[in-house]
């Protein structure tokens, strides 16, 4: 199971995610894609996992409470996060804090955020083939998942934590 969290709207370019968990069906047909959140896209995505015959694989969870989204991210492989323009992406500190690794598009400052290979993927934004290798990598390598959430949680812990923000601030202005 593979998770998205944010707004619905185009630059989010969640299609790209959906056509890749079409390809990855393929080879794991239990492939399963979990979107929360809703927006202005949302009855388009839903059309396009209709077309792929994807109904039992995507599932589109609406507004979640924090609870409610803190557990299906605990409870997936990855958090996928394929925005084509993006500020922060705090979702990935969140998916770090849970240790799991991150899938985003080659767009900054994501693929600043995430090192690739050591705490997720940084991905061609639009190619499906490679998000659905990458999706692939982490079904058949299970120990990945462990050893990348590790590496995101320390990075979240020892970069971003609210004390190394304060210091960082501080220095700033000193």
């Amino acid at each position: 199971q593979f998770i998205y969290i944010g707004r619905l709207v185009f630059y989010k370019n969640i299609d790209t995610i959906i056509r890749a968990i079409s390809i990855v069906k393929q080879q794991y047909p239990d492939v399963k894609l979990i979107i929360v959140g809703g927006g202005p896209q949302k009855k388009e995505l839903m059309k396009l996992s209709k077309e792929l015959d994807l109904i039992n694989n995507v599932e589109f969870m609406g507004f979640l409470s924090d609870d409610e989204k803190n557990f299906f991210l605990a409870s997936s492989a990855a958090l996928l996060f394929p925005s084509l323009c993006e500020g922060f992406g705090l979702v990935i500190l969140e998916s770090f804090m849970s240790k799991k690794p991150v899938l985003v598009a080659d767009n900054r400052p994501l693929s600043d955020i995430i090192e690739n290979n050591v705490d997720g993927y940084v991905i061609e934004a639009t190619d499906q083939k490679k998000w659905a290798k990458r999706i692939t990598d982490i079904i058949q390598n299970p120990d990945s998942i462990e050893k990348m959430g590790q590496k995101g949680k320390e990075k979240a812990l020892n970069y971003y934590s609210l004390d190394n923000m304060i210091r960082n601030i501080e220095s700033m202005y000193k």
